[in-house]
């Protein structure tokens, strides 16, 4: 019978051992549990931030190519103006140069039709003069004349 209790008193310390090291287990069970699911909770979260970045960074990228793009715009529009600039200016050199040869020529006109308005009065002169003296000469042979048939 000693051997007997003494197999009970082993098994019930046995099983108590057991059951301890059953509650020991399953504490370590339930605290390995609740780090996987903080790890595995970390894990999302750091995916999503790292997700986060990357549409951030798509988001700058995408910015930065949108805003080269409007400079290198900005910039072709820039040296197209500076042509139609260079040209406005080319044209308007010309026309400028046209009114002066216009305005000189026009000077010229004027100054030509001054001169010739001055030979005209001296024309008109020399006409009257040479009127006077065709009929001072037309006078003196008259005269002339008329010594000659009373001489």
């Amino acid at each position: 019978m000693e051997s007997i209790i003494d197999q009970i008193a082993r098994a019930v310390q046995k099983r108590q051992n057991s059951a301890k090291r059953l509650e020991s287990q399953k504490l370590a069970q339930t605290a390995l549990f609740e780090k996987a699911n903080n790890a595995q909770n970390k894990a999302e979260a750091l995916a999503a931030a790292r997700r986060e970045p990357d549409a951030g960074i798509k988001e700058c990228n995408d910015d930065i190519t949108r805003w080269e793009k409007e400079i290198a715009d900005l910039k072709a529009l820039i040296i197209n103006r500076e042509l139609l600039i260079h040209e406005a200016k080319e044209k308007r050199q010309r026309l400028e140069e046209l009114a002066a040869a216009a305005n000189q020529e026009a000077k010229k006109g004027i100054a030509y039709f001054s001169a010739y308005e001055e030979i005209e009065a001296v024309i008109a002169s020399l006409v009257d003069d040479i009127n006077v003296l065709d009929i001072e000469i037309a006078l003196h042979k008259d005269r002339c004349q008329a010594f000659k048939n009373t001489a």
